[in-house]
C-alpha cells in the first residue's frame, strides 16, 4: 500500500501532469539515494526488531516494550541521521559522481527528498509503526498508511504541477 500509494503515486502524477519532462528522472533519483542512504546502516534492522516487539507483546512484557521500541528510536537516529544530513550537504556531489553532471537538477530533488527523511527519522522513523503491528493494532495502521497515502495524491495532483518532482519528494 505504501508502495503503491507512495513512490509510485508520485511517478504516476508526474508523467501525467508534467508530461515530456526530466522531472520523472529527477524524481526516480533522489528517491532512490534517498532510500539508500536512509536505509545504509539499518537494511534488516526494522525486520528483526518487529519480530522482537512482537514476542515482546505475546508475553506480556510491556517494559520491555518499551525500553526496546525506545532503544530501536536512538539507534535508527544515531545511524542514519548523521548519514543523511551528510547526504543533503554533499548532494551534488553525489549525484554529479555517481550518474553525471547533468543530473544535477536532481539534488535539489534529493536535498527535499532527504530532508523529510531526517525529519521523519528525528521522529523515530518506522519504529512506531512497528509497535502498532506487533501491539495488533492493524486496522490503525492501515488507516494511517491510507490516510497518508491519499493525502499524498491529494498533495501531488495539488502540487506537482507548480513544484514538479521537488514537491513530489516533499510527500
Amino acid at each position: 500500500l505504501t508502495f503503491i500509494l507512495g513512490k509510485n503515486a508520485d511517478i504516476i502524477l508526474l508523467n501525467l501532469l508534467l508530461a515530456g519532462t526530466l522531472q520523472v528522472g529527477y524524481y526516480s533519483v533522489a528517491a532512490a539515494l534517498t532510500l539508500a542512504i536512509s536505509t545504509m546502516l539499518i537494511s534488516g534492522a526494522g525486520d528483526i526488531a518487529l519480530s522482537a516487539t512482537s514476542i515482546m507483546v505475546q508475553r506480556g512484557e510491556p517494559d520491555q516494550l518499551r525500553l526496546a521500541w525506545g532503544f530501536r528510536i536512538k539507534t535508527s537516529m544515531l545511524l542514519t541521521v548523521p548519514f543523511m544530513v551528510f547526504g543533503f550537504v554533499v548532494a551534488p556531489e553525489i549525484v554529479g559522481t555517481l550518474l553525471d553532471r547533468t543530473y544535477l537538477p536532481a539534488a535539489d530533488v534529493f536535498r527535499v527528498a532527504i530532508g523529510g527523511q531526517i525529519f521523519i527519522g528525528l521522529l523515530g522513523g518506522g519504529a512506531h509503526g512497528d509497535i502498532l503491528l506487533s501491539s495488533e493494532r492493524h486496522r490503525t495502521m492501515r488507516n494511517l498508511r491510507v490516510g497518508s497515502g491519499a493525502v499524498n495524491v491529494a498533495f501531488g495532483v495539488s502540487r506537482v504541477p507548480r513544484g514538479g518532482a521537488a514537491a513530489a519528494a516533499l510527500t
